[in-house]
């Protein structure tokens, strides 16, 4: 993994130049500016980017003419290049001359959302590398032709804007939401409920690297702040990192111990490594400080199912139906032990409901062509069959979309 230190005088850009640079796989050092920066370049990293105007600690000499000084004197070449951050478009001939004399082989302007492609396109020609524009896309919110960004309206205050974002979040536009959390950052960058907002939005869009550098720098900023230590442990979980997971949750936990959300992530962390037991206990606790917690109530279902306990399985999922009558998976889930049960009209009748609130529920569509088939209706099973292979095929699922031809197969011949 290709190594970069960052040196930067603004903490906005910082963050934004960390979060791209990890997006493409990069290991990034973010050194403060207050640092000798020299000192801090064991090991020589594969790229070093540099505010041109940050001084040296006695305040006589640019850094950047020291570092550069310091890697000809170490036969290093080809590794510095200067940003000079308050320059938002096109980088005067005179600076790049400049910059070459003192050793550098780009000069970058400011970081923006407008300039992104390009520079962090720059960035990887040096390092050799090709860069990865759709996880670009996801980290920060890029107008297309067809976007108008003037919709989003017009807001005075940091707080405005995270609170808009949030709404945005809530309705999955997670393109408005990240453009009024960048605008809030962009206003007040020490407040770590924005970069835990946005490093669920960066969750969400499946930029798993910078929503953990965004949600590190809330706890840098507040190292008590519990929501960003739950976030954590959802991110570890969804890569199945089960015990970092439980980690996270128990430092969740321990700073807030009546958080439904953090023992509901808890149990299915240790569901997934094998402590069913363990998952119960949160689980239970988790319903006992929320009583109408849907989710644990669904996920509770399934650790009983998964024990046998059909009967208790069927309660819960039917309670989760009760909290929140448009929870497609308590339908699936429910389905699928009616299906197991051999009272296919039940099983058709949750699977049409998960369907009917998640129209795109691929594998409630399958497993219905399945409780149909059963029941002899070979029309019905080969439309849902065929509807389930094209929504596996169009969501990337290649090993499902296969099972579902071949079921098709068998049900025709």
């Amino acid at each position: 993994m290709k190594t970069i230190v960052l040196f930067l005088s603004q903490p906005d850009q910082g963050d934004l130049w960390q979060r791209v640079l990890a997006s493409q796989g990069l290991k990034v050092r973010n050194v403060p500016p207050e640092a000798e920066l020299i000192d801090q370049l064991q090991p020589i990293p594969d790229l070093i980017l540099l505010d041109m105007g940050i001084k040296s600690q006695d305040g006589n000499n640019l850094q950047a003419s020291n570092v550069g000084r310091w890697l000809k004197s170490q036969n290093i070449n080809d590794r510095l290049v200067f940003i000079n951050p308050k320059e938002e478009t096109q980088i005067k001939d005179l600076e790049k001359r400049w910059a070459v004399r003192q050793g550098a082989v780009e000069v970058l302007p400011r970081l923006h959302e407008y300039n992104i492609l390009e520079q962090i396109e720059t960035v990887c020609n040096l390092l050799g590398i090709s860069p990865n524009r759709e996880a670009l896309k996801s980290i920060v919110f890029l107008p297309e032709p067809d976007v108008d960004v003037s919709s989003f309206g017009s807001l005075s205050d940091a707080n405005s804007y995270y609170l808009r974002a949030q709404k945005h979040l809530e309705h999955q536009n997670l393109r408005g939401a990240l453009y009024d959390i960048e605008r809030a950052i962009e206003m007040d960058g020490e407040v770590p409920e924005y970069f835990c907002l946005r490093g669920q939005i960066m969750f969400k869009q499946g930029a798993i690297d910078a929503a953990i550098v965004d949600l590190d720098i809330a706890l840098k900023k507040d190292s008590r702040y519990q929501e960003a230590y739950y976030w954590k442990g959802v991110i570890r979980s969804s890569l199945g990192e089960n015990q970092a997971a439980i980690a996270e949750f128990d430092r969740a936990i321990k700073l807030d111990n009546k958080s439904a959300q953090a023992y509901n992530g808890r149990a299915l962390a240790k569901f997934n490594s094998g402590d069913q037991r363990g998952a119960m206990q949160d689980y239970n606790q988790a319903i006992k400080i929320n009583p109408n917690f849907d989710q644990a109530f669904n996920n509770r279902g399934l650790l009983l199912y998964e024990q046998g306990n059909t009967k208790v399985a069927i309660q819960d999922f039917s309670q989760a139906i009760k909290i929140n009558p448009s929870f497609a998976d308590a339908y699936y889930n429910r389905g699928n032990i009616y299906s197991d049960l051999g009272d296919f009209k039940l099983a058709i009748d949750d699977y049409s409901a998960a369907i009917k609130y998640n129209p795109t529920f691929a594998q409630a569509y399958g497993n219905r062509g399945l409780a149909y088939y059963e029941l002899d209706e070979l029309r019905q099973a080969l439309l849902d069959t065929q509807k389930a292979a094209e929504l596996f095929q169009q969501q990337g699922d290649q090993d499902s979309y296969k099972q579902a031809l071949e079921t098709y197969r068998q049900m025709k011949s």
